[in-house]
């Protein structure tokens, strides 16, 4: 979910009305041709559709969860992902896909895409958790982000290559973006009032990101990506298309969208220490993309489910300061 990214697109590619559109999405006669071909052991008998997203779409057969990009944006962000998760998994302490069938393109399906075996759990938006459900969970997200922010990169001669961030740290522009889909898209699960308390966060004025260095990001943290089990423990951490080296607040705006208020400072408490500046700036990410963004993505595409996690993730965030 990149409410920042410049809505641009590729040569030859007809224009949406929606950055979400997909260029070439992966339908079940694609998915069926694309891994019959080139995974002829694999059972295609239980086919479904795991998930779909801006960028990619996740098809789930015989244990094994294939990866799509259905944009140019997904496609060069992949490479990324088939280089460093690999690398990365076993510096963590959640799981997180470790790719290990690799598909090239073929025919008219320009991408290259990945099996990974499924992870333990659902999405969090997807399943009833309470704000103390959330809140119990605060410290082992803030020892994984620790521990991601952590990780030294470039450190070898081994160690992959990173991307820096080229445009999630523009918040003006993921602000403006966010309030051009609030004014486009039917939203009527929003109050008047709500809507206008959220122009009014989104046009003040932001701190400066300040001379932090920059960390390894997952890029697009908030509820869809965090997979829990069913002892109701946060057990892995998905999609990482936004995989950068960038300013910590962008995966920190996590904090704000799906941890309720009275657990934030119990995760800075386990997390570290964070300068009031950067809270400031998660906060506006948070609204903007993991808020208003995903609000009115969910609307438009008739995610009920997602809906009601971004109506809470905005309400929570509203309903306090940084």
């Amino acid at each position: 979910m990149r409410g920042e990214e410049e809505m641009v697109q590729s040569p030859g590619v007809e224009s949406t009305a929606y950055p979400w559109q997909g260029e070439f999405p992966v339908d079940i006669e694609g998915a069926r041709a694309l891994i019959g071909t080139q995974f002829p052991d694999l059972s295609l008998a239980n086919l479904e559709l795991l998930g779909s997203g801006w960028d990619n779409d996740v098809w789930l057969t015989d244990g094994w969860a294939f990866r799509f990009p259905r944009r140019a944006f997904g496609a060069q962000a992949i490479e990324t992902e088939l280089e460093v998760l690999p690398w990365l998994a076993s510096k963590l302490p959640l799981a997180i896909p470790r790719p290990q069938l690799l598909g090239i393109p073929q025919g008219k399906y320009p991408a290259r895409f990945y099996g990974h075996r499924k992870l333990e759990g659902e999405g969090s938006d997807t399943i009833t958790l309470s704000g103390d459900d959330r809140g119990r969970l605060a410290g082992t997200l803030a020892g994984f982000l620790r521990a991601l922010h952590g990780v030294e990169v470039g450190d070898s001669e081994e160690g992959p290559e990173v991307p820096l961030d080229g445009f999630r740290s523009n918040l003006r522009g993921a602000s403006e973006r966010a309030l051009q889909l609030l004014a486009s898209v039917a939203v009527e699960s929003l109050s008047d009032a709500e809507k206008e308390r959220i122009i009014e966060e989104l046009t003040a004025v932001l701190p400066d990101p300040g001379e932090e260095a920059a960390v390894l990001l997952h890029g697009d943290l908030y509820s869809r990506h965090l997979l829990i089990d069913d002892g109701g423990s946060l057990a892995a951490v998905i999609d990482w298309g936004d995989l950068c080296l960038g300013e910590r607040a962008l995966d920190l705006a996590v904090v704000y969208s799906w941890l309720p208020p009275p657990a934030r400072q119990g995760f800075f408490g386990e997390y570290g220490e964070v300068s009031g500046e950067v809270r400031e700036r998660a906060r506006r990410r948070a609204l903007s993309n993991h808020g208003v963004s995903l609000l009115c993505y969910a609307c438009q595409v008739g995610d009920s489910l997602l809906e009601s996690d971004a109506l809470r993730a905005i309400r929570g965030i509203l309903e306090s300061g940084p």
